[in-house]
């Protein structure tokens, strides 16, 4: 839960600061991806996705963004803990809510 928490409040600190923005792509080619470009992020997710697979797919890109991007990390080791990562997040649904009262 700790590690929901800390993406969070990174992933908001970026969004607020412009450093981050989420835009919608259909013919993606995939569920979601991030590009990033002078430490300004961009997370792409197809709007096709169902609404709960969206929110997924964004966890799982914002686990790239936290802890994989500028590292050296193998493909299959990031994807590994981003597709665990994003499980565990959505699974925990009840965080969403009360991410949302906290003073980051």
């Amino acid at each position: 839960m700790e590690e929901i928490v800390k993406i969070a409040k990174k992933i908001k600190q970026l969004e607020e600061c412009g450093e981050l923005r989420i835009v919608y792509q259909y013919s993606l080619g995939a569920n979601a991806l991030v590009m990033t470009n002078s430490d300004k992020y961009c997370i792409v997710v197809d709007p096709s996705l169902s609404w709960e697979q969206q929110v997924k797919s964004i966890w799982h890109e914002a686990k790239h963004i936290y802890s994989h991007l500028n590292k050296t990390c193998s493909i299959e080791c990031a994807e590994t803990e981003a597709v665990e990562f994003s499980n565990l997040a959505v699974k925990n649904y009840h965080l969403i809510s009360e991410l949302t009262n906290l003073d980051f």
